[in-house]
């Protein structure tokens, strides 16, 4: 009987001690995911790809369009942004909070349960706002904040493109609350192919079917008149074929949503989620649904709001501005005609405002790759900070904070100064040298300095959402887009700034955001960052990043022509970063340590005493 029950003791001791390693392993591979750096590496890279992808989808539909077609196409983009932010950095960022939070307590039980809910909450909210979209699209494009009828077309082929962004948010927001990032940052790289390929292809064929049925018949899809206006000159003509390309090239975003979705379908059901077997069995027993869906509402109606709210500025714009350079035409139009005769030539002055506004969205796709690549430390710091929160640890609540800010500033300070001091250049070397390319420029060049505020922001909102203060965001926002329309009111209503007034609107409004927001932070954490290593070494860095590539690019203009003097002038001045960046001692082993073969790296600048 002793040596039975001594047997028995064994095997149950062996049973425990594998059952130990089972959840240690287990736990090792969900909790411990990837760092905060790494998460934010890889959603970067992904961002890096998608913007260079993004980007070479506007230059050649740009090129096919004109300024008119990438009106029509950013005004259905606009008004998508205020369906789709939910999507992006609301609902996600909501689930992604509650999934991490409930990995710290080992509720693996209800992450589950949050998985199978988002999936038919987020999909019923996708159909609801694709049918809110299709419903306003005829009627917000005869209102008096559209300056064309036929806006509504573009909207009315995004429109689907909502409820597959919203399924995709279910799967991402999932994944990311698991410190995995990998599903959002591979379906966004197919996202961005997908719409480059199709999108610029079918612009293209939409663009010479209709040119050459113009130049066959004299009519565009079969109507010899355009808003009011026979179709008798050529510059006509390409007005009445431009929403047709644009909304070609919405169509390409539509399925590219589409093929993302499939993706993540099938990466979960390949791939699934890393929980084990024996996490759920350990796991305490799960929340009722009703509790556990009251708790995501909670989590996800102040966080949708600030997304919301967030793209605000945008929808600002869409709303505002055209309608307000219609007033500067009718108060004074024959000043508005000659100051921009070369934009309109064989048009009247009434086709002033959608042309002008086309030549302000020609620098969206630039000025949004730098907040886009920031965003990505926001996502990846939520569930860092959420965990270190929801553990009381304050140590690393600092440094999760410290890092975020430092790796958005590191990136985001040197890339403002370099599009103030090289807008044009970038322009030209991408849109060629045009009446539109020229009109952008200064747009651009203030919004260089625009693009350092816009680019913390979101990180910041992020961790105060990651703190429990989604309502902060909120209102930081709100306030900061009642700046927002006041400028855009009251300068874009002056004759002699027009859609300049813009720029300084965004500034404003982002200004103030940074600094309400960070202040929030600070407080509501209690914690001390250093200022001179996270802005003030990086504002060095980046005032010698742009007057180096600025100098650069003058020195080499004459010989080696714009383009490769402006890809040059480019890297020159990141490498004038670096080295500035060194000098000051601005960069830190762990900044390096946290890069693809950092470790090399390291050792090389130790030995040099470059680095702290």
């Amino acid at each position: 009987m002793k040596d039975r029950s001594a047997e028995s003791q064994f095997r149950d001791s062996a049973q425990t001690i594998e059952k130990t390693r089972t959840q240690r392993s287990a736990k090792k591979k969900i909790t411990g995911g990837q760092s905060l750096v790494k998460g934010a590496f890889i959603l970067s890279s992904a961002s890096i790809v998608s913007r260079f992808f993004g980007v070479f989808f506007r230059i050649p539909l740009t090129r096919i369009m004109g300024a008119e077609g990438n009106a029509y196409f950013y005004y259905a983009y606009q008004i998508f942004d205020t369906f789709t932010a939910i999507a992006i950095a609301g609902m996600p960022v909501a689930l992604a909070r509650m999934v991490a939070e409930s990995v710290s307590k080992g509720y693996y039980k209800d992450v589950k349960k949050l998985k199978r809910l988002s999936v038919w909450i987020f999909t019923l909210v996708g159909v609801v706002c694709m049918c809110a979209v299709m419903i306003i699209a005829k009627p917000l494009s005869t209102s008096d904040f559209s300056s064309s009828e036929f806006n509504y077309l573009p909207l009315m082929f995004l429109a689907p493109s909502i409820l597959f962004l919203y399924m995709m948010s279910s799967y991402r927001g999932y994944y990311e609350g698991l410190r995995n990032m990998k599903p959002t940052a591979i379906s966004q790289v197919i996202e961005a192919v997908v719409k480059v390929l199709v999108g610029v292809s079918l612009s293209y064929f939409v663009l010479v079917s209709l040119q050459r049925e113009y130049f066959t018949k004299g009519t565009v899809m079969g109507q010899s008149m355009f808003m009011g206006n026979p179709i008798d000159v050529k510059e006509r003509a390409y007005s009445a074929i431009a929403p047709y390309a644009a909304t070609a090239a919405i169509l390409g975003v539509t399925i590219s949503t589409l093929v993302g979705i499939i993706y993540l379908y099938f990466y979960n059901k390949i791939r699934g989620d890393g929980i084990l077997e024996a996490q759920i069995r350990s796991a305490p027993r799960p929340t009722p649904t009703k509790a556990l869906i009251k708790r995501l509402a909670l989590f996800t109606v102040p966080i949708c709001l600030g997304a919301m709210v967030g793209s605000l500025t945008s929808q600002i714009d869409t709303l505002t501005l055209q309608y307000q350079l219609g007033k500067v035409i009718q108060k004074a139009g024959p000043f508005m005609a000659e100051k921009y005769a070369s934009l309109i030539e064989g048009l009247s002055a009434e086709d002033l405002p959608i042309k002008l506004y086309g030549v302000y969205t020609n620098t969206f796709p630039i000025f949004s790759i730098v907040p886009s690549l920031t965003h990505a430390f926001g996502l990846s710091a939520l569930p860092s900070v959420t965990l270190a929160w929801t553990q009381r640890d304050k140590k690393k609540v600092r440094s999760n904070v410290e890092t975020v800010l430092r790796m958005t500033s590191l990136i985001a300070i040197p890339a403002g100064f370099g599009l103030i001091t090289m807008a044009g250049p970038v322009m030209v070397s991408l849109f060629n040298d045009t009446v539109e390319t020229r009109l952008a420029t200064p747009l651009l060049s203030l919004m260089g300095i625009s693009v350092i505020f816009v680019s913390i922001a979101a990180p910041i909102s992020s961790m105060l959402q990651a703190i429990g203060k989604p309502m902060l965001p909120v209102k930081f926002m709100f306030i900061g887009s009642i700046m927002k329309i006041i400028c855009n009111n009251m300068l874009v209503s002056i004759p002699g700034v027009n859609i300049n007034g813009a720029t300084w609107g965004t500034l404003v409004c982002y200004v103030f955001i940074v600094a309400a927001g960070l202040s929030a932070l600070l407080k509501e954490t209690r914690i001390t960052i250093n200022f001179i290593k996270i802005f003030i070494k990086p504002l060095i860095g980046g005032v010698v990043c742009g007057v180096s590539a600025k100098l650069f690019y003058l020195a080499v203009l004459p010989y080696f022509g714009v383009r490769i003097s402006t890809f040059a002038a480019i890297a020159v001045g990141a490498l004038a970063y670096v080295l500035a960046m060194l000098l000051i001692r601005g960069i830190t082993k762990n900044d390096v340590a946290s890069l693809p073969g950092g470790e090399k790296i390291l050792k090389r600048l130790e030995k040099r005493k470059r680095i702290v």
